[in-house]
């Protein structure tokens, strides 16, 4: 029996009433949690190219990969690219964002896995130094709604 001390809700109506009162959120929940207290997340669509760090990002450049090449431009030109590749942010799908590895270039179980949601750090969540959240899931599992096997990986500077 694998244990979670988290769970993925999935509400399939999203027009019902929904809770306004967090009361019992009492700051000594907030004492060991990244989270400093209640958060609203807001989203907008985007584009997203891919992320550098996503372990399917293989590009090559002049047989360099993408940081040793990037080195060797200005700043500016560093600065736009990371805006196209650099995927950071709180998000709910597209390419995750990482400041050390992914973990599904690891496991090859986890190869097609998505990414469901992303949190990142920002003035009222810290994970670790400076770190980001993620919550995968695996492709099929996602076209179920089974989100039984959904997992939460994080990791920080």
């Amino acid at each position: 029996m694998i244990l979670k001390d988290y769970s993925i809700l999935f509400h399939e109506d999203c027009n019902q009433e929904f809770q306004t009162d967090f009361t019992f959120l009492t700051p000594d929940l907030y004492e060991e949690s990244p989270i400093n207290c209640e958060h609203k997340l807001t989203f907008k669509k985007e584009t997203e190219y891919g992320g550098t760090e996503d372990f399917r990002f293989k590009m090559r450049f002049n047989r360099k990969d993408y940081y040793d090449y990037q080195a060797t431009w200005p700043k500016s030109q560093q600065e736009e690219m990371d805006k196209l590749f650099y995927t950071i942010g709180h998000k709910i799908g597209s390419y995750a964002y990482f400041t050390q590895s992914d973990p599904r270039d690891y496991d090859d179980k986890k190869k097609n896995d998505l990414l469901l949601f992303q949190i990142d750090t920002d003035d009222e969540i810290m994970f670790g130094d400076s770190g980001v959240a993620n919550v995968f899931l695996n492709a099929d599992d996602l076209k179920r709604k089974d989100f039984d096997r959904a997992y939460f990986s994080w990791d920080c500077c």
